[in-house]
């Protein structure tokens, strides 16, 4: 069959030069039956090993003012006294770098993270105890009026991209306290609720959520690690004067979101590993 294709000449033959190299491979290109993102780049099979990293655009929708004032946070002011509150995207960017101290093995990192789940069972039980409070006032007249689904005819979306998956269980709480918050509007509204109990449960919604958000303040990354904390060294001890004493608790405490493979090399399981094999040969 001829070797040439649409009419094209069939170039001559020629041989090659004495010492010529070997002729290079051809670069592959993966082929693919859907439109490329923007900005990305088409691999090339001979130096493909993974895929990159996957990228969404993810959002989230607010149907409240108690939630919508949660996500933006409070700007401070001194004068009159009022605190600054973080919003969610300044609290990520605050949590991104403990995350990111954490996964270096810093053990005042793991002290924060603990602290943040703690908080978060806390709040948990916060909400769960809120709205069982609000079933059991609606639960009288269930029977007959159907509330069906309290949501915002205009919900305002933001957009979520966090760095730290704590973040997002942050988020998560946000989401019950803006579903809880507009129950008890609808309940205010039809008289099942005071405006007073409105407020109380209010308050004590948004506490649990300011606690979260402030407790992040003062941290800085230390670099001090269980092997440190363990034969207390002098970064121990630099760490400890300016950030305090962590909990004896800290050294049985893994943060639950930790890749595996972090794990495995913060707590040594690789050298524990090297060492049976080590005694086996």
């Amino acid at each position: 069959m001829s070797e040439q294709q649409d009419g094209a000449k069939a170039q001559p033959k020629t041989k090659p030069r004495t010492g010529a190299s070997e002729k290079a491979p051809v670069e592959v290109k993966r082929k693919s039956t859907h439109k490329a993102l923007p900005g990305t780049k088409t691999e090339v099979l001979s130096s493909h090993k993974n895929p990159g990293l996957i990228r969404t655009d993810k959002s989230l929708n607010l149907h409240t003012k108690v939630g919508l004032m949660i996500f933006k946070g409070r700007a401070g002011d001194k004068e009159a006294g009022i605190a600054e509150i973080p919003g969610l995207p300044i609290y990520a960017d605050m949590l991104k770098r403990v995350w990111a101290a954490a996964l270096a093995g810093d053990i005042y990192a793991n002290w924060w993270i603990q602290k943040l789940e703690d908080n978060l069972q806390k709040a948990k039980d916060v909400t769960r105890s809120i709205d069982d409070e609000l079933n059991e006032v609606f639960t009288g007249v269930s029977d007959r009026i159907d509330l069906g689904k309290s949501e915002a005819t205009k919900p305002v979306e933001v957009d979520i991209e966090f760095a730290s998956p704590y973040t997002y269980l942050v988020v998560y709480n946000l989401i019950e306290i803006d579903r809880i918050a507009a129950k008890m509007i609808n309940l205010r509204h039809i008289a099942l609720i005071t405006p007073d109990e409105f407020e109380r449960y209010r308050k004590n919604l948004t506490s649990t959520m300011r606690r979260i958000l402030l407790d992040l303040r003062g941290f800085r990354a230390t670099g001090c690690s269980l092997e440190d904390y363990n034969n207390k060294t002098a970064r121990y001890t630099e760490a400890s004067e300016a950030m305090g004493e962590p909990p004896k608790s800290i050294v049985n405490f893994t943060p639950i979101h930790l890749p595996t493979k972090t794990k495995k090399r913060i707590l040594g399981f690789n050298s524990a590993i090297a060492a049976k094999k080590a005694q086996k040969s």
